[in-house]
């Protein structure tokens, strides 16, 4: 989640967010920002840890959200993540990607249980080679059919 931006920027539509990132500064400073938000605990939590670890901890837990955001790096998600991912079944996934072929890659890994209803590529960093890619992805089975 870094600093929360993007969990926290949903903060009229959300009941409850919960935020993962490696970096412990980042972690931090999402509390932070969600404390001068008025957001308590109980309603944007961050944790500290590796996102296929924090995935695979909140699935054990039994977690069920309605919908899931990850930003992953380059290398895209782990196969942890993605198996978390499935268990939690949420309704939505959003995948926030800066790299098209690993998206693409995670995109079939989830394509036995999900279905990508829309993709919007980003350019953040004009002149460059690299693009954002936003994909959304809607479960199979909650009014979606798993062909395109």
């Amino acid at each position: 989640c870094g600093l929360g931006t993007i969990g926290l920027s949903r903060r009229p539509d959300c009941r409850k967010r919960r935020g993962v990132a490696v970096v412990p500064q980042a972690v931090e400073s999402a509390k932070a920002t969600a404390a001068r938000l008025g957001l308590g605990a109980d309603a944007a939590d961050f944790l500290c840890m590796d996102a296929g670890q924090a995935a695979a901890h909140l699935a054990a837990e039994g977690a069920k959200p309605d919908v899931i955001v990850v930003d992953p790096p380059r290398k895209g998600c782990d196969a942890a993540t993605l198996d978390a991912i499935v268990a939690m079944a949420p309704r939505t996934v959003v995948m926030v990607s800066c790299n098209a072929a690993t998206a693409a890659r995670d995109t079939q890994i989830l394509s036995p249980h999900y279905r990508p209803t829309a993709v919007q590529p980003v350019d953040l960093f004009p002149r460059t080679k690299h693009c954002e890619c936003i994909v959304k992805f809607e479960r199979i089975g909650d009014g979606v059919s798993s062909s395109l």
